[in-house]
């Protein structure tokens, strides 16, 4: 098996609210995975936290909120895709409805590997959103070989 294949599936999340950076860590540790393999859960809570994260080792899937001290979700977003974050992943920014001053243009990225998740998060449709971290790794791998 290649190095890639063992590796852990990596995601970052990026919150500043305490209860909802657990939560999201938490929700992921138990729906996202190959197998047996947990996946490797970064909890950031502030957006340097995050940016060292995120240049530190590749990620499969990042959550961010759109609102947060020293930074907005949909410009890092921007920024990640701009440094060339791998093409494969999944970037999802949370953000609560009534607080949304995005664009519909922006909501619908017009990617399928980036979403909004409303807040308050639901659980059904944040796990659509992540599910399509594994078979997104998974079809890319075989594509490689």
């Amino acid at each position: 098996m290649s190095d890639q294949a063992e590796r852990k599936i990596r995601v970052v999340v990026l919150d500043d609210d305490q209860p909802t950076r657990e939560f999201l860590g938490d929700f992921v540790r138990s729906t996202v995975g190959t197998g047996t393999s947990e996946p490797e859960v970064v909890l950031c809570r502030g957006m340097e936290d995050f940016n060292e994260a995120v240049e530190k080792k590749p990620f499969d899937a990042c959550i961010m909120d759109i609102r947060m001290p020293g930074g907005n979700g949909i410009e890092r977003r921007q920024a990640l895709i701009d440094e060339g974050a791998n093409p494969d992943s999944v970037i999802l920014v949370t953000a609560a409805r009534e607080s949304t001053t995005f664009t519909l243009e922006d909501k619908q990225f017009g990617e399928v590997r980036q979403a909004i998740v409303d807040k308050p998060i639901d659980p059904f449709d944040l796990s659509a959103k992540l599910g399509r971290v594994v078979p997104v790794r998974e079809i890319s791998q075989q594509i490689r070989r």
